[in-house]
């Protein structure tokens, strides 16, 4: 790019002076850090809202799936109450005769799975009739006050629903569940209590999809665990009081709404992301448990993608940096060898950049300037060479003059010893007559 009048010269390589770093070196770090600042604000944000959006959508969909969950627990129990009033309700029950009502009674037991016994009882709580699905029926789990509260709880038209106790025998989970019993006109005249066996319920727990490997369990108000996969902790009496979900719901924090992911000790032991949902009636809560890498796998893969373009953004940043970087020092470094150049004399060189900028417009200045100097020392050479030869005439002259100036004067003082010679050959002669 840089040229000389008759012969292109060569230049050497400037030497690098010590503590000298170059600016292409400089400029590309400057705009490598501005690009790659811009790029990491710029995916922060991203991740940031992307997080804030995924926390929702994925907090949303467990609240949905908790109260799918709880709704299909709580089906489960308001089944046995809609049948129960339905069959009470077609064969008025309490009014019927004892052999109608064991008739209507064995079909319930044969129609509801779960229930174990059913018992029909008068306002007083008087048993009228009885059926079981036990070889050696058994007394309800009833303590006088629980007999008490469920006959006062039918009387004013409301279902009743017990705590959950344990079988002695088999240790299986159960419940006593009463609807009120009424005559043609209304009015409440009994109550027909059933014992149900939530064993039932294990299984529609266990079949609940929550995700890929997400799960489900059934709690009530103390934490005992009542429904799960893993039959043998139900059978254990498992409390889950120390959960963090189940302590939630014992104390009566409402987490349903909540906007924000809750990472917790799941009840395996491993960091979960979960939620809850209660009955309401019964008093128990559904909680539903995903894994804490499931539930953030949407999320991790934007992340992975977020990273992939920042690192590919990085690469292109600093390719391109680099070539911006040397496209703009380019013309800078040849500037700096045609000056070298000319501080060594060769005036004969020119800067070869034809860019359309300002760049191109300071080459042709700095070409001007330099053939302006070129022609400013071929002038000074020419009035030097002139005035060279000018005083090499005077001096010339100088000398001629000089020869001329030295040969009279040897005469004048050969003249005036000549003159002082013959005054004393005078002076002698003239004594030698006195004589």
């Amino acid at each position: 790019m840089l040229a000389q009048n008759d012969k292109a010269p060569t230049f050497p390589a400037a030497p690098v002076k010590k503590g000298f770093i170059s600016l292409v070196r400089t400029l590309s770090i400057t705009f490598l850090t501005l690009i790659i600042i811009v790029i990491l604000i710029n995916n922060s944000l991203y991740i940031y809202f992307l997080f804030n959006r995924e926390q929702s959508l994925v907090v949303s969909e467990q609240n949905s799936i908790a109260r799918d969950a709880a709704n299909a627990v709580k089906g489960f129990i308001d089944d046995k109450f809609s049948v129960m009033a339905q069959s009470a309700y077609v064969s008025d029950l309490i009014s019927t005769t004892s052999d109608k009502q064991e008739l209507v009674m064995n079909k319930l037991i044969g129609l509801i799975p779960s229930l174990r016994q059913l018992f029909l009882v008068d306002e007083q709580g008087k048993e009228l009739q009885k059926v079981s699905r036990l070889s050696n029926p058994i007394q309800l789990h009833l303590t006088a006050a629980d007999k008490d509260t469920l006959l006062s709880t039918v009387k004013r038209n409301n279902n009743y629903i017990s705590v959950v106790y344990f079988d002695d025998l088999t240790q299986e989970p159960l419940i006593i569940i009463a609807i009120p019993t009424k005559n043609v006109f209304g009015d409440v005249k009994g109550a027909l209590i059933g014992e149900v066996n939530l064993k039932f319920m294990w299984d529609l727990v266990s079949n609940m999809r929550i995700g890929n490997n997400g799960l489900a369990y059934v709690v009530d108000r103390k934490g005992n665990l009542l429904a799960f996969a893993d039959v043998s902790r139900v059978l254990k009496r498992e409390n889950l009081s120390g959960n963090t979900k189940v302590g939630q719901f014992i104390t009566g924090k409402k987490e349903e709404n909540s906007q924000a992911i809750s990472v917790s000790k799941g009840i395996r032991g491993t960091a979960v992301v979960a939620t809850f949902a209660s009955l309401g009636f019964p008093d128990w809560a559904v909680v539903v448990e995903m894994p804490i890498m499931e539930a953030y796998k949407p999320l991790l893969s934007e992340a992975g993608l977020s990273i992939l373009i920042i690192l590919t953004s990085a690469l292109g940043s600093i390719m391109l940096t680099i070539y911006l970087s040397k496209r703009l020092i380019n013309p800078i470094i040849i500037f700096r060898n045609a000056a070298n150049n000319i501080s060594s004399g060769k005036l004969g060189t020119r800067v070869d950049i034809k860019s359309q900028d300002e760049i191109g417009d300071l080459a042709t200045t700095f070409n001007s300037m330099v053939s302006e100097i070129d022609k400013a020392r071929g002038d000074l050479e020419q009035k030097i060479t002139e005035r060279t030869q000018k005083l090499d005439q005077k001096v010339k002259e100088l000398e001629k003059f000089k020869e001329v100036t030295v040969g009279r004067e040897l005469k004048m003082i050969e003249l005036k010893k000549e003159i002082e010679r013959l005054e004393a050959k005078l002076r002698f002669g003239g004594e030698k007559k006195k004589i």
